[in-house]
Protein backbone atom coordinates (compact mmCIF):
# COMPACT_ATOMS: atom_id res chain seq x y z
CA UNK A 1 0.00 0.00 0.00
CA UNK A 2 2.69 2.26 0.75
CA UNK A 3 4.77 1.64 -2.60
CA UNK A 4 0.99 2.10 -4.21
CA UNK A 5 0.22 5.83 -2.23
CA UNK A 6 4.05 7.18 -3.08
CA UNK A 7 5.48 8.47 -6.41
CA UNK A 8 5.58 7.64 -9.19
CA UNK A 9 2.13 5.89 -8.71
CA UNK A 10 0.23 8.21 -6.37
CA UNK A 11 -2.20 6.01 -5.18
CA UNK A 12 -2.72 3.87 -9.02
CA UNK A 13 -0.57 1.48 -10.82
CA UNK A 14 -0.47 -0.58 -13.49
CA UNK A 15 0.28 -3.99 -11.85
CA UNK A 16 3.04 -4.72 -14.25
CA UNK A 17 4.72 -1.92 -13.09
CA UNK A 18 3.47 -2.29 -9.84
CA UNK A 19 5.32 -5.79 -10.22
CA UNK A 20 8.43 -4.03 -11.49
CA UNK A 21 8.88 -1.47 -8.60
CA UNK A 22 7.82 -3.87 -5.95
CA UNK A 23 10.19 -6.89 -7.39
CA UNK A 24 7.83 -9.21 -7.19
CA UNK A 25 6.60 -11.47 -9.91
CA UNK A 26 2.79 -11.56 -11.38
CA UNK A 27 2.66 -14.60 -8.96
CA UNK A 28 3.10 -12.97 -6.21
CA UNK A 29 1.83 -9.49 -6.04
CA UNK A 30 -1.53 -10.59 -7.52
CA UNK A 31 -2.88 -12.53 -4.22
CA UNK A 32 -1.91 -9.69 -2.43
CA UNK A 33 -3.79 -6.90 -5.45
CA UNK A 34 -6.57 -9.25 -4.34
CA UNK A 35 -6.55 -9.32 -0.90
CA UNK A 36 -6.47 -5.55 -0.72
CA UNK A 37 -9.61 -5.57 -3.05
CA UNK A 38 -11.24 -8.20 -0.91
CA UNK A 39 -10.39 -5.48 2.01
CA UNK A 40 -11.37 -2.90 0.70
CA UNK A 41 -8.30 -0.51 1.03
CA UNK A 42 -7.67 -0.77 -2.74
CA UNK A 43 -9.40 -1.25 -5.84
CA UNK A 44 -8.43 -3.80 -9.08
CA UNK A 45 -9.78 -2.82 -12.07
CA UNK A 46 -8.28 -3.13 -15.72
CA UNK A 47 -4.96 -4.12 -14.80
CA UNK A 48 -4.54 -1.02 -12.47
CA UNK A 49 -4.85 -1.13 -8.88
CA UNK A 50 -5.94 1.95 -7.16
CA UNK A 51 -5.97 2.78 -3.77
CA UNK A 52 -9.47 3.71 -1.98
CA UNK A 53 -10.13 6.27 0.46
CA UNK A 54 -9.94 3.58 3.08
CA UNK A 55 -6.63 2.21 2.06
CA UNK A 56 -5.22 5.97 2.13
CA UNK A 57 -6.55 6.32 5.51
CA UNK A 58 -4.69 2.87 6.49
CA UNK A 59 -1.40 4.32 4.86
CA UNK A 60 -0.96 7.80 6.47
CA UNK A 61 -2.46 6.10 9.72
CA UNK A 62 -0.33 5.05 12.93
CA UNK A 63 0.42 1.92 13.81
CA UNK A 64 -2.98 1.39 16.00
CA UNK A 65 -5.46 3.01 13.29
CA UNK A 66 -3.66 0.65 10.56
CA UNK A 67 -4.11 -2.37 13.28
CA UNK A 68 -7.94 -1.55 14.21
CA UNK A 69 -8.45 -0.55 10.55
CA UNK A 70 -7.26 -3.75 9.23
CA UNK A 71 -8.82 -6.39 11.73
CA UNK A 72 -11.97 -4.12 11.37
CA UNK A 73 -12.25 -4.88 7.43
CA UNK A 74 -11.53 -8.31 8.32
CA UNK A 75 -13.93 -9.01 10.43
CA UNK A 76 -16.56 -7.01 8.00
CA UNK A 77 -15.44 -9.09 4.71
CA UNK A 78 -13.60 -12.52 5.57
CA UNK A 79 -16.74 -14.46 6.70
CA UNK A 80 -14.25 -17.13 8.44
CA UNK A 81 -12.40 -14.70 10.54
CA UNK A 82 -16.01 -13.10 11.45
CA UNK A 83 -17.35 -16.93 12.03
CA UNK A 84 -14.25 -17.39 14.90
CA UNK A 85 -14.03 -13.79 16.49
CA UNK A 86 -18.38 -14.83 17.02
CA UNK A 87 -17.21 -17.90 18.03
CA UNK A 88 -14.52 -16.98 20.39
CA UNK A 89 -16.85 -13.99 21.90
CA UNK A 90 -19.32 -16.75 22.71
CA UNK A 91 -16.80 -18.95 24.91
CA UNK A 92 -16.45 -17.90 28.32
CA UNK A 93 -12.79 -17.95 28.43
CA UNK A 94 -12.90 -16.51 25.41
CA UNK A 95 -10.47 -19.32 23.78
CA UNK A 96 -11.22 -22.84 21.74
CA UNK A 97 -9.37 -25.24 19.81
CA UNK A 98 -8.86 -25.16 16.19
CA UNK A 99 -10.07 -28.67 15.57
CA UNK A 100 -13.60 -27.22 14.78
CA UNK A 101 -12.37 -25.12 12.18
CA UNK A 102 -10.16 -26.96 10.58
CA UNK A 103 -13.59 -29.71 10.28
CA UNK A 104 -15.84 -27.18 8.77
CA UNK A 105 -12.85 -26.12 6.34
CA UNK A 106 -12.21 -29.50 5.32
CA UNK A 107 -16.19 -30.06 4.39
CA UNK A 108 -14.58 -27.99 1.11
CA UNK A 109 -10.71 -28.47 0.93
CA UNK A 110 -8.66 -31.15 1.68
CA UNK A 111 -6.81 -31.39 4.83
CA UNK A 112 -3.52 -29.47 3.38
CA UNK A 113 -5.46 -26.59 2.25
CA UNK A 114 -7.27 -26.69 5.41
CA UNK A 115 -4.47 -25.89 7.07
CA UNK A 116 -3.67 -23.28 5.05
CA UNK A 117 -6.43 -21.59 4.93
CA UNK A 118 -6.24 -21.28 8.59
CA UNK A 119 -2.59 -20.37 9.09
CA UNK A 120 -3.32 -17.66 7.11
CA UNK A 121 -6.64 -16.52 8.76
CA UNK A 122 -4.26 -16.90 11.56
CA UNK A 123 -1.61 -14.32 10.36
CA UNK A 124 -4.04 -11.77 9.26
CA UNK A 125 -6.09 -11.86 12.86
CA UNK A 126 -3.07 -11.51 14.50
CA UNK A 127 -2.17 -8.44 12.28
CA UNK A 128 -5.97 -6.58 12.89
CA UNK A 129 -5.70 -8.42 16.51
CA UNK A 130 -9.38 -9.92 16.23
CA UNK A 131 -7.56 -13.20 17.55
CA UNK A 132 -4.56 -15.20 18.75
CA UNK A 133 -3.12 -18.17 17.95
CA UNK A 134 -0.84 -20.57 19.92
CA UNK A 135 0.69 -22.62 17.92
CA UNK A 136 1.49 -25.17 20.81
CA UNK A 137 -1.89 -26.26 22.07
CA UNK A 138 -3.75 -25.02 18.65
CA UNK A 139 -6.09 -22.73 21.00
CA UNK A 140 -7.56 -20.07 19.21
CA UNK A 141 -8.27 -17.25 21.93
CA UNK A 142 -9.42 -13.70 21.77
CA UNK A 143 -6.47 -10.86 22.23
CA UNK A 144 -5.53 -10.45 25.59
CA UNK A 145 -7.36 -8.89 27.99
CA UNK A 146 -10.95 -9.04 25.61
CA UNK A 147 -11.66 -12.25 27.48
CA UNK A 148 -12.88 -10.44 30.65
CA UNK A 149 -14.92 -8.33 28.19
CA UNK A 150 -16.51 -10.78 25.82
CA UNK A 151 -18.44 -12.61 28.65
CA UNK A 152 -20.27 -9.49 29.84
Amino acid sequence: LELLADPPFDGRADLPQLCEEAGLPDAELLPVAHALALLGLAQLDSGDLQLTSLGRRYVEGSHGLRRDLFGQQLVTHVPLIAHIRHSLEQEPSGEMPDKPVLRLLSEHLDDAEAGAVLQTAVSWARHGEVFEYDYNTGALRLPTGEEETATR
